[in-house]
C-alpha cells in the first residue's frame, strides 16, 4: 500500500485545479489567410500575440474569441492555412495539440463544417480525445458539437453572420467555470440580433440550437445546450454544455492520471487495485467539495461482473466462487473498475409563486 499517499495526493491536486482549468479552456481555430508567409500555427494568449500579417477579418475573429466570459480562454491555437490546404490536412496537424473547443474560418463553408463534425466524432471514438466544436447551423445531434444558430448579429455598425461569430461563442464557453452554465450570458457588445418569438426560440432550443435572444433590453445567449437531441442511447444530461464538459474533463483527468501514475508502475494485486480506487474516490470527493458533483453521490469499486466475465473467458471455474473471491482474484494485467457520479447543473429555471 506504499503507493497510496502519493497517488491520492496527485489525484486530489488535479481535482482542485478542475474549476480553474475548465474556466480557462483552449480554443483552436482553422483560418485561411491570403497574406504572404502567414501559414503556420500560432499560440495566442492576448491581443498583442495576434500576428500583424493576418488579414483584418481573421484578426477580429481571434479577438472575439479572446473576449471570453467570466475568464478569458487560456489561449487560442490558430492554425493558419493557405487556400490550397484542405480542412482535413489542417485538422490532422491540430490533432497533435491539446485543446478543448475548435471553430473554423469566419466564413466557414458547409463542406468544411461537415469535415470538422466528422473529425470530432472520429477523434473522440478512436483516440479518446475530448475535442468539441462550435459550428454554424450544423444539426449534428451530438454532445460534442454546439449548433450555433443566430443571424444578423449587430456589433456597432457591423452586422455579422453566424459563421463569423462562432469564435465568440467558443470563447464564452472556454471562459466559463464548471460551476456555471452559459445560459443567459449577456453579450454587451451586441446591440441586436434577428428577433425570435418565444415560441420560435423554444422550437429552436428543442431542436438543439444555441441561439441569441433579445429580451427587449439586451442580447444574451439562450439555453446553453449542445446539438444532442436523440437520447435513446444517451443521457439527456448530455444536452447541456456544462454537464457534457464536466463529464469530458473527468474522463480525461482519470485517464491521464491513471496512465501517468499507475499503469506499469504497480503490480496488479488486489491491494494495488484498492490504491487506484482510493485515488479515484479522492479525485471525485474533491469535485464534490468544489460544488461540481453532488455531495455524497460518488462511488468507485471493483467491477465484479466484468471481473467474473474475464475470469470465465480465461477458463477459470467461477461457478462456485463468492463475490469476495471474484473481487480479489488475479486478473493478469487487466483492471475492472466501475463507479457512479451525479453532476450538478446550474440554476436556469426559477418558478416564483407570489401571494398577495
Amino acid at each position: 500500500m506504499s503507493g497510496l499517499p502519493s497517488i491520492t495526493i496527485t489525484f486530489t491536486s488535479a481535482a482542485r485545479a478542475v474549476s480553474r482549468r475548465a474556466g480557462q479552456g483552449i480554443v483552436a481555430m482553422v483560418l485561411t489567410d491570403a497574406g504572404s508567409n502567414t501559414a503556420g500555427i500560432y499560440h495566442i494568449a492576448a491581443e498583442a500575440d495576434i500576428p500583424e500579417s493576418l488579414g483584418v477579418n481573421n484578426k477580429a475573429y481571434i479577438a472575439r474569441a479572446l473576449t471570453g466570459n467570466v475568464n478569458r480562454p487560456a489561449k487560442i491555437i490558430a492554425l493558419v492555412k493557405t487556400s490550397s490546404t484542405t480542412m482535413a490536412t489542417a485538422l490532422a496537424s491540430l490533432a497533435l495539440y491539446d485543446f478543448d473547443w475548435i471553430v473554423g474560418d469566419p466564413d466557414l463553408s458547409t463542406a468544411d463544417a461537415a469535415t470538422i463534425k466528422t473529425w470530432i466524432a472520429t477523434q473522440r471514438a478512436d483516440y479518446d480525445k475530448i475535442y468539441k466544436a462550435v459550428l454554424p447551423n450544423v444539426a449534428a445531434d451530438s454532445e460534442s458539437i454546439v449548433n450555433f444558430a443566430a443571424e444578423d448579429i449587430k456589433v456597432g455598425s457591423t452586422t455579422y453572420d453566424t459563421e463569423a461569430f462562432c469564435s465568440r461563442i467558443a470563447g464564452i464557453i472556454a471562459g466559463t467555470p464548471l460551476k456555471q452554465s452559459i445560459t443567459n450570458t449577456i453579450l454587451p457588445e451586441v446591440s441586436d440580433v434577428k428577433r425570435m418569438s418565444k415560441e420560435e426560440a423554444n422550437t429552436a432550443i428543442n431542436a438543439g440550437k444555441l441561439i441569441l435572444v433579445h429580451d427587449g433590453i439586451k442580447v444574451k445567449l439562450g439555453r446553453g445546450i449542445t446539438s444532442l437531441t436523440t437520447t435513446t442511447n444517451k443521457s439527456k444530461l448530455l444536452k447541456k454544455i456544462k454537464l457534457s464538459e464536466t463529464l469530458d474533463i473527468i474522463k480525461r483527468d482519470l485517464r491521464v492520471l491513471t496512465q501517468d501514475n499507475y499503469i506499469g508502475k504497480l503490480a496488479n494485486s488486489y491491494d494495488n487495485k484498492v490504491v487506484l480506487i482510493s485515488a479515484y474516490l479522492a479525485y471525485l470527493k474533491e469535485l464534490e467539495a468544489e460544488g461540481i458533483l453532488q455531495s455524497g453521490k460518488s462511488t468507485m469499486e471493483i467491477d465484479i461482473d466484468a471481473q467474473r466475465a474475464y475470469l470465465k473467458a480465461r477458463g477459470d471455474n467461477v461457478a462456485n466462487m463468492t463475490d469476495d473471491e471474484i473481487k480479489t482474484a488475479d486478473t493478469d494485467e487487466q483492471v475492472f473498475i466501475c463507479g457512479s457520479i451525479r453532476m450538478l447543473d446550474a440554476i436556469e429555471d426559477v418558478a416564483i409563486n407570489m401571494e398577495f
